[in-house]
């Protein structure tokens, strides 16, 4: 492409008009510390939106960068949609439930029976429901189990699925068919995009010093463990639910670059179908866990909400340093504010950081760990053209937070033209 004008396939107006929903989400909840939202094209995954919150002007940048960088609360030099990487929590569960079916583990008919409870007596396998203090699902079918989101049908899965094969099937799906290995899988030539984290035996080796456990496929199938990915990659995850294709996302229109799309292979009809139903039961049917907060009358909208937990993000540490011989400590929000107040040089050796203050605090006075809230989705149900993703730090129940802002960014994209009105709705059970 030497001398020819670079055309980005982004969506000012729609860019800014989503800019200006997160903006707002933030605002409105002390405890959130960000959030990002991507918008694809699904046939030609042409990226119309990549947005992060909150962010900075150029001018900004040149005025106050010791400001923005020292954030430690809020990031905003940080572009989250693809320079950070999250656990999906439970918009990974469609692609747990396409793997069980290509490796022929349950059946689109198989009920399992929920009480609220896995193993009996345990402390960290529980349905969602248990922690709502609300009864199990009962008896809950593969569509059923999208549609209510239920932790105890997928814990089942993974166990009889294993980890390694979960894992091998979310490279082929969110990497693309044919990905092996640890390699950097950059798509859109970013230089802060990064690759998501799909545990392999090596990686597990490397970091924890041990291999697969049993318990790993329960947490992988419903998107926590070290499982991570970028919301560009959950929007992308989306498009290819959306279509059976797998295709990589392109920030630039009509660069003549060969971006085949590859057929997922070895899943049946009915398999994409029963994950597919589940996605719009999720959403358009009550009892569906996007139900109250991201339907739209007038649009099929197919979606999937998540609640992953995470850390309380560290924004006050004690960095300590030996200097010139003498062991040195100061409080600071980054270690370059740190070296700065200790006037290190790149002789200096660092020796540790400790964390002493956490954002947020736990919200209502609730013992339980933090956690980010997603909304994944793609319509219409019948002709999929946009998928998108939503993520909002530290924003609680998937539902509640990120729900209503799929809801309006779907909204948005009718006004701008991106979709049409679906004004029938089908009900799920008529549906192929």
């Amino acid at each position: 492409m030497d001398g020819r004008d670079v055309q980005l396939t982004i969506d000012l107006h729609l860019q800014s008009r989503i800019y200006d929903i997160l903006d707002e989400a933030i605002k409105a909840d002390p405890f959130v510390t960000g959030a990002a939202c991507v918008v694809i094209d699904v046939r030609t995954r042409e990226i119309l939106a990549m947005v992060s919150a909150p962010t900075f002007s150029q001018q900004d940048a040149r005025k106050d960068f010791d400001k923005l960088r020292d954030d430690a609360r809020y990031r905003p030099l940080l572009f989250r949609a693809v320079a950070e990487e999250y656990q999906p929590g439970s918009i990974i569960k469609p692609v747990s439930m396409l793997a069980a079916f290509r490796n022929n583990t349950i059946d689109p008919k198989q009920s399992t029976h929920c009480d609220g409870s896995y193993i009996p007596g345990s402390k960290n396998w529980h349905c969602w429901t248990y922690w709502k203090s609300l009864p199990g699902h009962g008896y809950v079918t593969a569509e059923e189990a999208i549609q209510h989101s239920c932790n105890v049908f997928f814990y089942a899965l993974g166990d009889r699925l294993r980890a390694d094969r979960l894992t091998q099937f979310f490279r082929e799906f969110i990497l693309g068919p044919g990905f092996e290995g640890t390699s950097r899988r950059r798509v859109t030539g970013l230089p802060e995009e990064r690759s998501g984290i799909i545990p392999t035996h090596a990686y597990l080796k490397k970091k924890k010093n041990r291999d697969f456990q049993p318990a790993d496929g329960r947490n992988y199938a419903i998107g926590q463990g070290e499982l991570q990915i970028t919301p560009l990659q959950a929007a992308n995850m989306y498009a290819t639910l959306a279509t059976g294709q797998y295709r990589d996302p392109t920030l630039i229109a009509n660069d003549g670059k060969y971006r085949p799309s590859v057929e997922i292979p070895d899943l049946s009809k009915k398999a994409w179908s029963t994950v597919r139903n589940g996605l719009f039961r999720c959403v358009n049917d009550s009892g569906g866990t996007a139900y109250k907060h991201a339907r739209l009358d007038e649009l099929e909208i197919c979606g999937k909400t998540g609640s992953a937990q995470c850390v309380a993000r560290a924004i006050e540490e004690r960095f300590t340093y030996r200097i010139k011989g003498q062991i040195k400590s100061v409080v600071a929000p980054s270690i370059e504010k740190a070296r700065e107040l200790l006037d290190a040089g790149s002789k200096d050796i660092f020796i540790k950081r400790e964390v002493l203050k956490r954002w947020p605090p736990n919200r209502e006075g609730k013992d339980e760990p933090p956690t980010h809230a997603w909304f994944a989705g793609f319509a219409p149900y019948g002709n999929p053209e946009i998928a998108l993703a939503v993520i909002l730090e530290h924003g609680g129940g998937g539902g509640q937070a990120a729900g209503p802002i799929g809801k309006e960014v779907f909204s948005t994209l009718i006004d701008f033209g991106y979709l049409r009105e679906t004004s029938t709705l089908v009900r799920s059970e008529d549906r192929p």
